[in-house]
């Protein structure tokens, strides 16, 4: 007695069916995985983008600060500050380092897409290639450095530098 499993010509068998759904079930898995970790892929970028909008922004709103009263906070602080959400407040010679304590707290600590960002920014006097330029420009420039991080589902953090000269 033998038997032909395949050879069966009014439809299909049982182990034909699992076989196929089986083999179907490996292609949509596989598929599945691929735009999943695509999704996820352009999720963590797109944060990335935010947050490297909102270290521009930060450097952008102390820009457009007083040069000269940032310079002063910067020499009563020995040359290297660090500013967060906190010293929006502050004020040097009973002047306000900031115009809008407001607006300050929106550039350091924005929500966007229900995700929070903190700025901190890191104000230093300008260092260049040799002593002589860096003295020449000490009145000049101030080196910024705004470090934004933000929390998902790890720590993330990016960071943007330049330089604010007096105009």
């Amino acid at each position: 007695m033998s038997f032909y499993i395949f050879q069966n010509k009014k439809g299909f068998t049982l182990i034909e069916v699992l076989a196929s759904i089986t083999l179907l079930n490996i292609i949509i898995f596989s598929f599945l995985t691929f735009f999943l970790n695509s999704y996820n892929y352009t999720f963590a970028n797109q944060d990335q983008t935010v947050g490297s909008n909102v270290a521009r922004n930060t450097v952008t709103y102390i820009e457009s600060q007083d040069f000269l009263l940032f310079q002063s906070y910067l020499n009563a602080g020995g040359g290297d500050r660090t500013l967060t959400a906190g010293d929006c407040t502050a004020s040097v010679n009973g002047t306000n380092l900031f115009e809008e304590p407001n607006a300050c707290l929106a550039v350091f600590q924005p929500v966007i897409n229900n995700q929070s960002y903190t700025s901190e920014v890191s104000l230093t006097f300008y260092i260049a290639d040799t002593t002589q330029q860096t003295e020449a420009l000490k009145d000049e420039m101030i080196q910024v450095e705004s470090t934004v991080v933000w929390e998902r589902k790890r720590n993330d953090e990016v960071t943007v530098r330049g330089v604010l000269r007096r105009e």
